[in-house]
């Protein structure tokens, strides 16, 4: 169910943290993997600060985010559930009903994907 809501749903106003999290926690993004070649990606092996990480991510231009989410995310065990604050939970629910009630309109990840790299001129064969 929560992978469905990061395929179908537009993030709104969900900042670079929210959408790591999400990413992170409900599913991978089926991307080649590449071996980071920019500077400020290759920094962040050496920090150890969240704030610090999340900071120097934030920087970054559009694919290497991208590219650094899909680390991420494959970085995380399967056997792991994930930790979720009550605010999250509440939230997750909303999503849900939300989309069960038809509320909303979902839409696919490869449409919104597709539509951030032309937005941001980013080839997304990568």
């Amino acid at each position: 169910m929560w992978a469905r809501l990061l395929r179908n749903r537009r993030f709104g106003s969900l900042t670079l943290s929210d959408l790591l999290q999400s990413i992170v926690i409900h599913g991978r993004l089926l991307r080649k993997r590449r071996r980071p070649t920019c500077q400020p990606l290759c920094e962040l092996k050496a920090m150890s600060n969240y704030e610090s990480v999340l900071s120097a991510a934030a920087q970054l231009p559009v694919d290497d985010r991208l590219r650094l989410i899909d680390e991420l995310a494959s970085s995380m065990p399967d056997d792991q559930p994930p930790q979720l604050s009550d605010a999250w939970l509440r939230e997750i629910d909303r999503r849900s009903n939300e989309i069960d009630s038809g509320a909303v309109v979902t839409e696919d990840w490869a449409d919104i994907r597709a539509r951030l790299f032309a937005k941001h001129g980013v080839d997304g064969a990568n």
